[in-house]
């Protein structure tokens, strides 16, 4: 009997985990362009592949950023330039985000990154797709040349 009820308890247990893990990966994360006051701008691409979506929540006392990019046919080499705005205008942080291999059959790749830091109210995140051949060494990277940088030199 007593092995039974052993039996049951770690069993429970076992359920019990699964359910507090299965709860907590269900938990919608709070964008922060929705309810942040944070700005995520798309810069527009002229190569072919574009940001198609973006997003940027706080999580872990940091921000993680994600979207989508896609390829309208040819399916371009490049990587997502990042940098993020003071509400002042002044450059908090840049970096440049891998993204996954394309989706065959949509041209889509999902990319995604954190950052350590948590812009505040009024600030904006700006992403641009940067085509090129170059890819750092892992996830996020400093390709040297951030194309959203060099976007808001020239229109300014």
């Amino acid at each position: 009997m007593s092995s039974n009820n052993t039996l049951n308890r770690i069993a429970a247990s076992v359920c019990a985990l699964m359910l507090l893990a299965l709860s907590s990966a269900c938990t919608k994360k709070s964008s922060l362009a929705e309810h942040g006051g944070v700005a995520v701008e798309i810069v527009p691409s002229p190569a072919g592949t574009d940001i198609i979506r973006a997003d940027a929540y706080e999580e872990e006392g940091g921000l993680l950023i994600t979207g989508k990019v896609r390829a309208e046919g040819v399916k371009v080499r490049g990587h997502v330039d990042v940098a993020i705005f003071k509400q002042d205008g002044t450059v908090q942080d840049f970096l440049s985000i891998a993204h996954a291999k394309y989706q065959p059959s949509r041209y889509q790749a999902p990319f995604s990154a954190q950052v350590s830091l948590v812009p505040s109210p009024g600030s904006v995140i700006r992403l641009a797709y940067h085509p090129c051949n170059d890819r750092g060494s892992g996830n996020v990277f400093d390709c040297g040349h951030n194309a959203v940088l060099s976007a808001s030199k020239t229109s300014r």
